[in-house]
C-alpha cells in the first residue's frame, strides 16, 4: 500500500515544486517506487522543472480516452509523474459513475511505496481538498513573514476542519541552517499557542546557489549536483521519512484517498473558507473589519517579532544613504581641496559662511573660534572654499573648510556635519 504525502504551501514562491520533485528523486535513489502526481492547477510545474513533455493529462482520463498508464510519464531519473492540469477541475463535475470509474483507476497506484501530491498554493478548495485528504502533510514554509502567516491560515483553516493527518514543516530556502531553525521556532510556537498543535520539524533546506542554475537547465538538483548543501539536506529528509514510518491514521489506501478527496470537493461549505481570499485577510487586515479571531493573535505574534527588526533596518540604511548623498554633494558639486598630505589623521569641520573679504579673516569668526578652542593657520586659499589648520589647546589638530560668501547652499544646518578624513 503506498505511503500518501501532501506537500502544501500557504504562499507561492517558496520553492515547493523544487521540494517534492527533488524529496521524490532522493526517496528513488534509495530504492523506493515513487509517484509524484502534480496537482498544481493549470501550471504543469513539475514536468517543466524535468524537461518532458507530457502526451496526455488527467483532463483525457477524466473524459475517458486514455487509460491512467497512458497518462503516466516515465522519468529516467527513477520516478514516474502524473500531470494533472486542467483536468483536476473538472473533478467537481464528475457524475457519481464517472468518480466511481476515477476511483478505481487510482486504486492501482498501490503498487508504489510512495505517492507525492504536488498541491497548489494558498487557500482554495482544491487545494484544501488535498492536503485534508492526506494521511500526511509536509508544509513548505521559507523565512518571509508573509510565508509564516499564510502558512498559519492554511493549518488553521485544516484543524478546524477536523484534519486527521500528520504534519510537518520544511524550511526552504534560508541563508543559513540556524536561520531556518529560528523561523521554523517562532512558527511552532505560534502554532502550539494559538492552535494548540505540535507541529514537528522535517528539514531545513538551505539556499544553493546551483538551484536556480538546476531550473535553468531543467534538470532537479539532486541529479545535476548531488553533493550540493541542499541535495544532502533532501537526501537527510528522504531518509527520516523511511526511518519513521508512516503514521497511524485512519485515511489508508489510494482508493479511500481518492474517495475522500472527491466527497470533499463535492460536498458542502468548509469551515473557515470564504469567499475571497482568507490569506489576504491574515496578512492585512483592513481597518475597520475584525479579525480571524484565532489568526490575528498569532500574525500580531510574528509581527511583534519581526517589525522591530525590520524597522532598524530602515532606518540604519536611511541614515547611510544621507550621509552617502551629502558626502557626494560634497566631493563632486563644492570640489573642496581637503589637504590630506597636511593633515591626514584630522577631523575637518564645514563651519557656516563669513562676511564678503573677510573669510580669510580668523578674527571675523572669534566666537566661532573660541567654542572650540582652537588656533589659526592658513593652509590654502582656494575659492570658494578656503582651508585653515587649526590647534585645540590639547594639541590635537583640526581642519577647518570656510564657504565663501555669496554661496548659501551650506548654511543649512543639516548640510553642516563633522566628518573624519
Amino acid at each position: 500500500m503506498a505511503r500518501i504525502i501532501g506537500i502544501s504551501s500557504g504562499k507561492g514562491g517558496v520553492g515547493k515544486t523544487s521540494v517534492s520533485v527533488n524529496l521524490a528523486l532522493q526517496l528513488a535513489r534509495q530504492g523506493q517506487r515513487v509517484c509524484l502526481f502534480d496537482a498544481d492547477l493549470g501550471l504543469a510545474n513539475v514536468n517543466i522543472l524535468l524537461g518532458l513533455q507530457p502526451r496526455h493529462t488527467l483532463a483525457d482520463l477524466i473524459q475517458g480516452q486514455v487509460s491512467l498508464q497512458d497518462i503516466i510519464i516515465r522519468c529516467p531519473d527513477g520516478i514516474d509523474i502524473i500531470p494533472g492540469s486542467s483536468g483536476i477541475e473538472r473533478m467537481a463535475d464528475l457524475e457519481p459513475d464517472q468518480m466511481q470509474d476515477l476511483v478505481s483507476a487510482f486504486t492501482g497506484l498501490d503498487e508504489y511505496d510512495w505517492v507525492l501530491l504536488d498541491t497548489s498554493s494558498g487557500i482554495n478548495r482544491n487545494v484544501l481538498c488535498f492536503s485534508l485528504s492526506a494521511p500526511e502533510l509536509l508544509l513548505v514554509v521559507n523565512t518571509e513573514p508573509t510565508s509564516l502567516t499564510d502558512a498559519y491560515a492554511l493549518l488553521k483553516i485544516l484543524f478546524h476542519n477536523e484534519y486527521a493527518g500528520s504534519v510537518r514543516v520544511v524550511v526552504n530556502q534560508c541563508k543559513s541552517l540556524a536561520a531556518g531553525e529560528q523561523t521554523y521556532d517562532k512558527f511552532r510556537r505560534a502554532v502550539h499557542l494559538y492552535l494548540e498543535r505540535d507541529i514537528p520539524l522535517l528539514g531545513v533546506i538551505p539556499q544553493d546557489a546551483g538551484m536556480p542554475e538546476a531550473v535553468t537547465a531543467q534538470q532537479a538538483l539532486v541529479v545535476r549536483d548531488p553533493d550540493s548543501r541542499a541535495a544532502r539536506r533532501l537526501r537527510q529528509m528522504a531518509s527520516d521519512l523511511l526511518a519513521n514510518g508512516a503514521p497511524e491514521t485512519p485515511i489508508a489506501g489510494m482508493g479511500h484517498y481518492w474517495t475522500t478527496y472527491l466527497k470533499c470537493l463535492r460536498g458542502g461549505s468548509l469551515r473557515g473558507v470564504r469567499s475571497e481570499p482568507p490569506a489576504a485577510q491574515v496578512v492585512a487586515p483592513a481597518v475597520d473589519t475584525p479579525p480571524v479571531p484565532a489568526t490575528e493573535p498569532a500574525v500580531a505574534a510574528l509581527r511583534a517579532e519581526v517589525m522591530p527588526v525590520l524597522g532598524e533596518l530602515t532606518r540604519t540604511l536611511r541614515a547611510v544613504f544621507d550621509e552617502l548623498r551629502e558626502i557626494r554633494a560634497e566631493l563632486q558639486d563644492r570640489r573642496v581641496p581637503v589637504g590630506r598630505e597636511n593633515a591626514p589623521h584630522s577631523p575637518v569641520v564645514l563651519l557656516p559662511s563669513c562676511p564678503p573679504g573677510e573669510c580669510n579673516k580668523p578674527e571675523a569668526l572669534r566666537k566661532v573660534l573660541d567654542a572650540y578652542q582652537v588656533q589659526c593657520e592658513q593652509l590654502t586659499g582656494h575659492q570658494p572654499m578656503e582651508l585653515f589648520r587649526f590647534t585645540r589647546h590639547s594639541g590635537q589638530p583640526l581642519v577647518c573648510a570656510y564657504h565663501a560668501a555669496g554661496d548659501d547652499s551650506l548654511s543649512d544646518p543639516e548640510t553642516r556635519r563633522v566628518q573624519q578624513s
